[in-house]
């Protein structure tokens, strides 16, 4: 798909930004359907600029390079991620912030594309907002009756994170191994939640950890 044009957001109707505010905010919003889309490399400040219907040269004076960019789509994602979270499971169940298509992923796959780019991230990055109350509901999960032992819940919190992180940046390539790669995709990720969801109730007696 082609990216559009200033002139095609004007046939549209769509207003151009105008103004540092919204021209950062509509490059930073385009930049981060880009980077959900694609590995952070193969992304260019010229393609952010023609998705957000704005001038390339106002984007680089405005939001600096494409690192700083990336940056501030992180914040973003992290921002529409905790903001889902205190919406939909603050005090519930935690599986179903691993739905590939949730805010939660969404920050999950473009930090992970970052980080196989090789950019450095800081800690706060690449850290799910609200994890320590995810790992609190984590640690709260009964252990099922047929399990002989339990293990530290954030063990599996990481094993969870790295399900959903793996499908969420490689999802074809993961299923091919198995041949599903044909298989209804709504099917099999409702699989992935309720295997998460197993995953989870395995944390009532802890092994320590240093």
């Amino acid at each position: 798909m082609s990216e559009p044009s200033d002139a095609a957001a004007s046939r549209s109707g769509m207003p151009r930004p105008e103004g540092r505010h919204e021209v950062a905010e509509a490059a930073i919003r385009a930049a981060a359907d880009l980077f959900a889309e694609t590995n952070p490399s193969k992304v260019t400040v010229r393609q952010i600029a023609a998705r957000a219907g704005v001038s390339h040269a106002l984007v680089h004076r405005y939001l600096g390079s494409k690192d700083d960019i990336l940056r501030e789509v992180l914040a973003l994602n992290r921002d529409q991620a905790a903001k889902y979270w205190a919406q939909k499971h603050g005090s519930g169940d935690i599986e179903c912030t691993f739905d590939p298509d949730l805010p939660p992923v969404r920050y999950i796959r473009t930090a992970m594309r970052a980080a196989l780019d090789g950019v450095k991230l800081r800690a706060e990055d690449m850290r799910l907002p609200h994890t320590d109350r995810m790992l609190e509901l984590v640690r709260a999960k009964k252990l099922p009756k047929a399990a002989d032992g339990g293990f530290d819940a954030r063990v599996l919190f990481s094993a969870a994170t790295a399900m959903a992180a793996g499908m969420a940046v490689a999802e074809d390539f993961f299923l091919s191994q198995s041949g599903l790669e044909s298989a209804e995709r709504s099917s099999v990720r409702s699989e992935i939640n309720r295997l998460i969801a197993r995953v989870m109730t395995l944390s009532e007696r802890p092994r320590k950890i240093a």
